[in-house]
């Protein structure tokens, strides 16, 4: 790993079925916003939820922060938002929720969370089951932002926003990086957001890497990053559902057990538990329970 990264694969393999992730070498330096694109089933999203840590590497190395994020969840989630379009968040006023989650992040910063609610012009007193699609997206990047994450990791963030929210959407973003020691992390169809705020892009095709470099370098001049991506001539700006982009709640929820009993310190054969360290971890899953990011209670849709 780089001195200067914060994210690093190295030979990194994770399998999904009979679908199959592989990236070489790929680094992510602070400071820098990275774009992720390719059609649906690419592995677009099994990435970002490896860097998270809610997929294992089946060969490689993933490193964020220098840790294993699935051995290691905590120290990478302490500095890690989180944020997909899809993730459920527990029915109660905004202003309740993200006062719960401000008590689980000692980095929690109360204005930048009053600026972004204001700028989302989204209302503290409405309650989470009574949002819009649109709204519900704002919630979300909100919770993923508003503790001041090193590494902010966003899933087509900008998915059941109108022009007007996904403005705003990349304004926030741009937010976060005016700090050196920050980067982002998002996919998008949307290929003139992406092309328009990321520094590099790494393209996927059915698990691999089709290029991976500077944007300006990429798409080159006289031409849109549509037009280049047709030009490589294997990835579509936006593609249909296929088996290999169906990820299984079942295999979530796996996860999610793991996590849990990795954060309770339990010992599969004694049932041992550290219970001091138990709780100070069990209330980091808890925060990731309530912001939507560590369960999943259905079946993704395929992207």
């Amino acid at each position: 790993m780089k001195p200067d990264s914060l994210v690093s694969a190295e030979n990194l393999v994770v399998r999904r079925g009979r679908f199959a992730l592989r990236v070489p070498q790929w680094n992510v330096a602070a400071g820098e916003v990275v774009g992720i694109v390719g059609p649906n089933g690419a592995g677009k999203t099994t990435l970002l939820e490896t860097i998270a840590g809610f997929r294992y590497a089946d060969a490689g190395r993933m490193s964020v922060f220098g840790f294993d994020p699935w051995r290691d969840p905590v120290d990478v989630r302490l500095s890690l938002g989180f944020m997909a379009d899809d993730l459920p968040i527990f029915g109660m006023r905004i202003a309740d929720l993200l006062r719960t989650l401000s008590g689980y992040y000692a980095t929690w910063d109360q204005d930048l969370a009053q600026e972004v609610l204001r700028r989302f012009e989204l209302d503290p007193k409405k309650n989470t089951t009574q949002l819009s699609r649109g709204e519900g997206t704002r919630v979300r990047l909100l919770a993923a932002m508003a503790f001041r994450p090193r590494l902010l990791v966003l899933d087509e963030p900008a998915a059941g926003l109108d022009l007007s929210g996904r403005r705003q959407l990349l304004e926030s973003v741009l937010s976060v990086v005016r700090d050196p020691s920050r980067s982002v992390i998002f996919s998008s169809h949307l290929l003139h957001d992406v092309e328009r705020i990321s520094d590099r892009l790494l393209v996927l095709d059915g698990g691999n890497v089709i290029r991976d470099g500077q944007t300006d370098s990429l798409v080159g001049e006289g031409r849109t990053l549509e037009e280049a991506l047709e030009s490589w001539g294997r990835c579509d700006a936006v593609g249909t559902p296929s088996r290999n982009s169906m990820d299984g709640g079942l295999s979530i929820a796996k996860g999610l057990l793991r996590g849990i009993c990795r954060c309770l310190h339990v010992d599969r054969c004694t049932n041992e538990r550290n219970v001091g360290e138990s709780q100070r971890r069990l209330g980091v899953c808890c925060a990731d329970v309530v912001s939507g990011d560590l369960l999943r209670g259905h079946v993704r849709r395929g992207r």
